[in-house]
């Protein structure tokens, strides 16, 4: 059963601390449970002290070297990116201490029906389709998560909720949902996780917990270790229903088949309605049909799958000039995801590589970006492992600043190409966020054209 909210919001816990001020607990402060607190700030960093709320009264600040100072709270949110397993925590548990996060607080509490995703590539879009369906099926619905709302706060807004979830949100929560599915499962963040095979069990966790599941058969990884009688919904867009039927036991089947999205073999509406075209992105359009089916109409699912634009900073085509497109692709944290962008835009490109890596070998690059790259501009904390990866299979160029090679970039591109931002590694070297190097991507290409 779970906990009510007063149980741990309320008088038996006068004080909290958190460890992490970022987005998700600046959220949480937001909340006049919390805010009736004393509140103890903890980070490794330092902390913005223009961050905290200002109607937080008592407050206490530990940071960089002090950040596990004369903790006495008995309760401590963590960020989403903080591991648990590091000795002050495992230290802070042994003594009682109950360490916590927003995701484990909100599926401890949340009674509406949770349609979760997670994936290596694509899951914000997906989740974002699923919230689309599920505003034709219920009267609230929410989406949060990792997509970039904390999910405590929301929990009194909706009456089903559209959820993403990243592999560090469920190394720790073990979250019971109505329907879950998985875009799919290929090497990332083994700079966070000790290796593959936990990375991969923080994935697969997500199906153990739920009512039902949608299950990707295309994917290596979900299709060989993943009960093939445990699915509800099934999808491909490599296999037909009745290839699918032959192994898969489940009450929905959704698959690409001439020229048709097909549900359990019949067609729904042509392949050519689908606003977002790339195999990739028909088949998470898919998997968001399988996870929400039974709850949607046909009809429900073709205006989506016709209306449905994609999300910032994901292939994102933002500006034209001079026969040269400009493509905002910041999500590619991974030479896999990058690889997968090159392909699915099929044309040439002059790439900006960027950012700090994710301990990923970059080797999935080297045959995609002889095909479609007439240079790659490299800068960032990657550029040693990029440069070492790729010499000899690709002309590149070098800068000290990611202004200087969107500018480099454009001036290099011809009529016919696109200057493509698919960083294949995290922004943290120099921004806070995919986002914020997208957007700084996108101010500085207009910039540029501004003052020619």
């Amino acid at each position: 059963m779970k906990k009510p909210l007063v149980d741990i919001m309320g008088a038996e816990f006068p004080e909290i601390g958190f460890f992490g001020i970022g987005s998700t607990a600046k959220a949480l402060l937001s909340l006049p449970e919390i805010k009736r607190k004393r509140i103890v700030l903890r980070s490794d960093r330092a902390i913005d002290r223009n961050a905290v709320p200002k109607d937080i009264e008592k407050c206490k600040i530990y940071e960089g070297g002090r950040a596990f100072c004369d903790l006495s709270e008995r309760v401590l949110v963590l960020s989403p990116s903080v591991r648990r397993d590091r000795e002050e925590f495992v230290r802070a548990e042994k003594s009682d201490v109950l360490l916590t996060s927003d995701t484990d607080l909100f599926f401890e509490r949340v009674e509406a029906p949770v349609f979760a995703i997670s994936g290596s590539d694509g899951k914000s879009t997906t989740t974002a389709r699923v919230f689309e369906l599920l505003k034709r099926c219920f009267k609230a619905p929410v989406l949060c998560g990792n997509i970039g709302a904390a999910m405590l706060p929301e929990l009194s807004c909706g009456d089903a909720f559209a959820a993403e979830l990243s592999s560090f949100q469920l190394q720790y929560a073990k979250p019971a949902v109505r329907r879950a599915g998985i875009t799919n499962i290929t090497e990332n963040h083994l700079d966070w996780h000790k290796n593959f095979d936990e990375y991969v069990s923080a994935k697969l966790s997500l199906l153990g917990g739920a009512d039902e599941y949608a299950l990707n058969a295309d994917d290596p990884i979900l299709s060989r270790v993943v009960a093939k009688s445990g699915a509800y919904g099934v999808f491909s867009t490599q296999r037909t229903f009745a290839e699918l039927k032959e192994h898969y036991s489940a009450e929905a089947f959704y698959t690409l088949e001439g020229g048709s999205i097909c549900r359990n073999g019949t067609a729904l509406f042509p392949a050519a309605k689908v606003r977002l075209r790339q195999e990739h992105n028909v088949k998470n359009l898919l998997l968001s049909f399988a996870v929400c089916d039974g709850f949607v109409s046909p009809g429900d699912l073709a205006e989506v799958a016709a209306s449905f634009r994609g999300l910032e900073h994901r292939c994102e085509l933002f500006f034209s000039r001079g026969g040269v497109d400009f493509i905002n692709s910041s999500i590619d944290t991974t030479p896999e995801r990058t690889a997968q962008t090159l392909r699915s835009l099929g044309r040439r490109v002059v790439i900006i590589l960027c950012g700090r890596g994710k301990r990923l070998s970059y080797t999935p690059l080297v045959p995609v970006l002889k095909k479609y790259a007439r240079l790659a501009v490299v800068t960032g904390e990657c550029r040693s492992e990029v440069q070492a990866a790729l010499s000899g299979n690709v002309d590149m160029k070098f800068t000290d600043s990611f202004e200087e090679a969107v500018r480099l970039a454009a001036c290099e591109a011809v009529a016919g190409e696109a200057v493509l931002l698919s960083p294949s590694a995290t922004g943290y070297d120099v921004f806070k966020s995919f986002a914020e190097r997208g957007k700084a991507f996108k101010e500085f290409v207009r910039d540029y054209y501004k003052n020619r």
